[in-house]
């Protein structure tokens, strides 16, 4: 899904196709069944040892129908087919470009509605909007009720879990604004996993490992009170993530 930047030709050939959805699909199945593989092999990692789900209690009702079902039989989300779905889960809708903003400079009018109808017209099914912020969360759910055929997701990257805080009274509070955005999206099923949440140790100069860390075991134990997939981020973490 690209934008109508002016000066790239290679960006307008790519934004007849939908490729790059397709290919991140494929990848990221690649990569899970590598990384369970591994885990397999070398026995609990360090990190999930870390992580302690809160008591059973009570579960905040995230939707009325799973998300894989309420993407593939949404009344409104267009005709229904027999065939495959193509989703693009991937989708960083939220980013300047598409308002015609290139590095803080206005290039061209904002487009997002072209390239939503021109990925449409290609054969593209549904798209997930990607949140990496708290404010991103909210303005990820209010786009995405736009169409019915957008989907989003509710959560923190891991260069950003510096928003958290630095105290537990921050942290608790930051965490409880996203599970209020997780409520209101999970009433009609427009929030579709929680994230982009996980670990990055090559962008440590945006948030150290320790905050890293420390937002996303937070956001694990609001996954384990919603019951929502994750939408995870994984780079140079070597066993830490798994």
């Amino acid at each position: 899904l690209t934008s109508s930047c002016p000066s790239s030709s290679a960006n307008r050939e790519r934004q007849a196709t939908i490729s790059a959805p397709v290919i991140r699909l494929c990848l990221a199945a690649v990569a899970l069944g590598r990384a369970a593989a591994e885990a397999a092999s070398k026995g609990t990692p360090p990190l999930r040892e870390a992580f302690s789900p809160p008591p059973p209690g009570p579960r905040l009702s995230c939707g009325r129908r799973p998300i894989l079902r309420a993407m593939s039989s949404s009344a409104d989300a267009g005709p229904s087919t027999d065939g495959p779905l193509f989703v693009d889960i991937g989708a960083n809708l939220l980013d300047p470009m598409y308002r015609g903003v290139y590095r803080d400079k206005a290039r061209h009018d904002p487009d997002l509605d072209d390239v939503l109808e021109r990925a449409w017209s290609n054969g593209l099914d549904r798209i997930m909007i990607t949140a990496g912020t708290l404010s991103e969360s909210r303005e990820a759910l209010k786009l995405a009720r736009k169409d019915p055929r957008l989907f989003c997701t509710v959560g923190v990257h891991p260069t950003r879990c510096g928003e958290f805080g630095e105290t537990e009274e921050e942290n608790e509070a930051y965490l409880d604004g996203l599970r209020e955005v997780v409520r209101d999206g999970a009433a009609d099923g427009t929030v579709a996993a929680l994230g982009e949440l996980g670990l990055d140790y090559a962008r440590t100069q945006f948030c150290d490992v320790g905050t890293q860390r420390k937002g996303f075991l937070a956001q694990l134990s609001l996954a384990e009170e919603t019951g929502l997939p994750l939408f995870l981020h994984n780079r140079d973490t070597g066993d830490d993530l798994l």
